[in-house]
């Protein structure tokens, strides 16, 4: 007969010999929504993400699903306030400030950004040609992705070793090897330049003038270079490819590629506002729409397509990618930091939009595309690690744990293998992926040892289907009753 390691504990203490719950008439379990399924499987089976939100828009309807935690050792659940690094996702959103500012007539995309800069630094030019605020935001400027000797600090973060003076001194002292705004090649250095050069037209820090021209008549609450107090304490913690915990990505002094922070619910009125449908703006006075004229415009300039990227059918636009097959076109761009992926995008025509975001550094594009072109197929799931544990560590976990009192899980060290037995019923294995995090096959479940500040395990976690339950380590013992 088979054995159900801590499921079994758990159906013990909903259905026991002595009920908890009522169980009569129970309904049967309603079909689950394909999006959350997608989700669900990426955290639990596929371990590719602690904690996953994927936002949908269908014109002016949106709706979010998520699934997870916002880390290892949190039973708070991720949800559409829980606050992710977005990455390059920043760059569209500087891209659409720019547009913005086109539009009030405060700059020009054939300006050259050398208007904007103090007058020590020497931009790099072309056979007399200067580089403009378009070229920068659509990548077509000739400038390097970021400069080698500040890229090497931290492939995924470079920007958190640059400051305005080192960018000048940079500039200053480069050339350039190609004619510019003939070639698209991504600058992560070029679009914090764009950030930095709109902060100094309008004398004000980036975040706060984004807030003023876009977010804030959006009502993006959310989305900060610098968090708030409330999105310090719904900020999820980073993961690396293996969910270990990473360290949250340096505040850049140039947040205009990489800097922002957002959430689900405000990448969705991002998105949905790219598309033109633009919540915020029924509840202004009906003689002042102003506003919603002018951000309506901006996005329309933001959208459109301006130079081929080189790769079949797609363009650049303001910071958007813009890809074209036959009647469909896509806007998207995804977002990358060392503990965070994130991805949005939008089918105009077809009035949709998505948001997809994890706290782990596993690109998540397949899931998007999925939902924005039927067909696409989604990524095949790895094959599950058995990471090597010590003898010395596994021993370290043997023991008794309470869930609640009279209903214990027994785990148990046998050889260079660890088991977990609830009362009455078979061993199940716990497969290490690492040091401290298990998995058990039979039952689509993890459980994760967590110690104190002395190293010493007090509890473990189990994660089944979403639910994240604790049991305290009362006995080294490694024993139950029969």
């Amino acid at each position: 007969m088979g054995s159900r390691f801590l499921t079994g504990a758990l159906a013990i203490l909903c259905l026991g010999t002595t009920p908890l719950k009522a169980q009569e008439n129970q309904e049967e379990d309603p079909v689950e929504d394909p999006v959350m399924t997608i989700i669900r499987e990426r955290v639990d089976a596929h371990r590719q993400s602690m904690g996953m939100v994927v936002g949908i828009i269908r014109g002016y309807g949106r709706e979010t699903h998520a699934y997870g935690t916002l880390n290892s050792k949190d039973i708070r659940k991720v949800s559409n306030a829980t606050v992710f690094e977005v990455g390059a996702i920043s760059g569209v959103m500087t891209g659409s400030l720019l547009a913005q500012m086109v539009e009030a007539a405060d700059v020009s995309l054939s300006d050259p950004v050398s208007r904007f800069l103090p007058t020590h630094v020497r931009m790099p030019t072309w056979n007399g040609e200067e580089i403009t605020l378009g070229n920068l935001a659509t990548h077509t400027s000739g400038l390097p992705d970021f400069p080698d000797s500040l890229a090497m600090a931290d492939s995924l973060n470079p920007q958190a070793a640059l400051d305005a003076e080192q960018l000048y001194r940079f500039l200053s002292s480069s050339t350039l090897n190609r004619e510019i705004g003939t070639e698209y090649e991504y600058s992560e250095l070029g679009m914090a330049l764009l950030g930095h050069a709109l902060s100094l037209m309008a004398e004000k820090p980036l975040d706060e003038l984004i807030h003023e021209r876009l977010f804030g008549l959006l009502k993006m609450t959310n989305t900060h270079v610098i968090p708030t107090p409330g999105m310090s304490a719904q900020t999820s913690e980073g993961h690396d490819r293996l969910r270990r915990p990473v360290e949250a990505t340096p505040i850049p002094d140039l947040p205009g590629a990489k800097g922002m922070l957002s959430t689900a619910h405000d990448l969705n009125i991002f998105v949905s506002a790219a598309m033109g449908f633009i919540y915020a703006f029924p509840m202004l006075p009906e003689d002042d729409k102003s506003d919603s004229v002018t951000i309506a415009a901006a996005f329309e300039t933001a959208n459109r397509p301006l130079y081929p990227t080189g790769r079949e059918n797609e363009e650049i636009s303001l910071g958007w990618l813009v890809q074209t097959d036959g009647e469909r076109i896509i806007h998207w761009k995804r977002g990358m930091t060392r503990g965070f992926s994130a991805f949005i995008g939008f089918n105009k025509k077809r009035r949709r939009g998505v948001v997809v975001l994890s706290n782990t550094s596993i690109p998540v594009d397949d899931i998007g595309f999925h939902i924005l072109k039927p067909g696409y197929p989604l990524n095949t799931p790895p094959k599950p690690p058995r990471a090597f544990i010590s003898p010395v560590t596994l021993e370290a976990y043997a023991g008794l744990y309470e869930f609640e009192p009279g209903l214990s899980v027994s785990i148990v060290k046998d050889g260079s293998r660890l088991y977990g037995r609830p009362p009455g019923l078979d061993r199940n294995e716990l497969i290490p992926r690492s040091d401290q995090e298990f998995y058990i096959l039979e039952e689509d479940a993890q459980v994760t040892f967590v110690a104190n500040e002395t190293g010493e395990i007090t509890h473990l976690l189990f994660l089944k289907d979403g639910e994240t339950h604790r049991a305290n380590r009362v006995s080294t013992e490694d024993s139950l009753p029969q």
